[in-house]
């Protein structure tokens, strides 16, 4: 064996290993890009890095307050369909009875049959005869 020969041995390099430094270049290159990036913000930004901290802190909490707003005018609104419907279903139910009121103000007398001028309304008597109170006609009247 010749010493050039030798050398050509042990400087033999294998696949992995060429892989494995690349791997490492790569996240090295990255790292220097993020402390770069992250020193050229710290600068701009002229804010100590505690205070950067304490910013990002406050910006979490605000986001969590928002959130739970958000929460919240879901419910209303939910809530304020709730009500709106209950409003229309009261309408309806309150025209019910006004109706209802009506006829029963009508059949106690205490609204004028005679609404309309010119026509005389007639009046029919019934009288109720029988255990099963059914109404037959008075014709001695």
């Amino acid at each position: 064996m010749k010493v050039g020969e030798s050398a050509l041995r042990t400087v033999r390099i294998a696949r992995w290993q060429l892989a494995l430094a690349l791997v490492f270049v790569v996240a090295g290159f990255l790292v220097v890009t993020q402390v770069r990036n992250e020193l050229l913000i710290r600068q701009q930004l002229q804010v100590p890095s505690q205070r950067l901290e304490e910013l990002a802190f406050v910006l979490r909490e605000q986001e969590r307050r928002r959130e739970g707003l958000e929460q919240q005018i879901v419910a209303l609104r939910d809530q304020v369909r709730a009500y709106e419907q209950g409003t229309v279903q009261g309408r309806t139910i309150l025209a019910a009875l006004g109706a209802q009121l009506e006829q029963l103000r009508l059949r106690a007398g205490l609204v004028a049959v005679d609404r309309h001028p010119g026509r005389c309304p007639v009046v029919t008597i019934l009288e109720i005869s029988g255990s099963a109170g059914v109404a037959t006609p008075d014709k001695s009247r």
